[in-house]
């Protein structure tokens, strides 16, 4: 009887090893390559993102210096703007 559990737990195991290569044969030829493929689409989109926050901040360089008071009047505005913002949610 001690044999016949032996050999039935020496199946189970040997089932189970079975299974999991069975599951890292199919992570590997399905999950890996979709992981990959939208690391890949990230990483272009964050060089996509990257070359279009530099190309804005270039330009906004180029008008700066073509127009510098009009960019100091703008940003006077503006810091006159969030200190109005700030005092206000201050107050709340």
């Amino acid at each position: 009887m001690s044999n016949t559990i032996y050999a039935l737990a020496d199946d189970v195991q040997a089932e189970l090893a079975h299974l999991r290569q069975q599951v890292d044969g199919l992570m590997t030829q399905s999950i890996s390559p979709t992981v990959s493929a939208l690391a890949h689409r990230a990483e272009d989109a964050a060089h996509a993102a990257s070359h279009a926050v530099t190309a804005k901040a270039d330009e906004l360089s180029a008008t700066v210096k073509a127009q510098p008071l009009a960019a100091i009047a703008v940003a006077g505005a503006a810091g006159f703007l969030l200190a109005g913002l700030f005092n206000f949610m201050s107050r709340r």
